[in-house]
C-alpha cells in the first residue's frame, strides 16, 4: 500500500494544479468492512473479502458437538453466506453490515463458551418477516424434544427465511 500512495503522491505532482484528485486511505484499526461509497475499486473489494474469509475461518476453527453450539454454528455460517452474496451482488442497503455483524455476535458467543447465546432470530434490515406459519413451526422445532436431531437446518431455515424477506422486498 505504501508504494501505491507513492504512486499516486507522483501523480498529483506531474498533473500539477489543473486536477483534483481524492484519495481515500483506510485508516488503521480493527479490520472492517469498507464504507459502501468506497467498495469501488479491486483494491478495496479484494480488502473485504479477506475480511468476510477471516470470520469465516474463525467460525471454522470451532467445532462445536452439543446441538445448541451446533445451531448456532449453522446460524452464523448462514449469516456469513447471506453477507458474501449481497456483497457480491453489490448491495447497498446495510443488509451486508447486518448479516456481518449477527454472524460476528454469534461467533463471540462462541469461541467464548457462552451458554446463554439467544436463540432469537433478528428481522435484519432491509428485510421483512415472511411466511409465519414456517416461523411458528420452527419455534415448535427449536422447543421440542427432537431439535438435537437437526439443529443446523433449524438454524440454515431461520436466516433463509430473513434472507428470502430482504429479496421481496428488494
Amino acid at each position: 500500500m505504501k508504494r501505491s500512495v507513492t504512486v499516486l503522491l507522483l501523480c498529483v505532482l506531474f498533473l500539477g494544479c489543473t486536477r483534483t484528485v481524492v484519495v481515500h486511505i483506510r485508516e488503521a484499526g480493527p479490520p472492517s468492512l469498507s464504507p459502501e461509497g468506497m467498495r469501488i475499486s479491486d483494491e478495496v473489494i479484494s480488502d473485504d473479502i479477506a475480511y468476510i474469509h477471516s470470520i469465516q475461518k474463525r467460525l471454522s476453527a470451532l467445532r462445536p458437538t452439543a446441538p445448541k453450539q451446533r445451531y448456532h454454528y449453522a446460524k452464523a455460517h448462514e449469516w456469513l453466506e447471506f453477507a458474501m452474496e449481497e456483497y457480491i451482488e453489490n448491495e447497498r442497503s446495510g443488509v451486508i453490515e447486518a448479516a456481518l455483524g449477527q454472524a460476528e455476535q454469534t461467533i463471540l458467543g462462541l469461541e467464548a463458551g457462552t451458554t446463554d447465546i439467544s436463540f432469537a432470530t433478528p428481522i435484519i434490515v432491509t428485510s421483512t418477516r415472511l411466511r409465519e406459519d414456517l416461523w411458528a413451526k420452527i419455534e415448535s422445532w427449536k422447543q421440542g424434544q427432537d431439535f438435537h436431531c437437526a439443529p443446523e437446518g433449524i438454524a440454515k431455515l431461520e436466516v433463509r427465511l430473513v434472507w428470502l424477506g430482504h429479496e421481496q422486498l428488494e
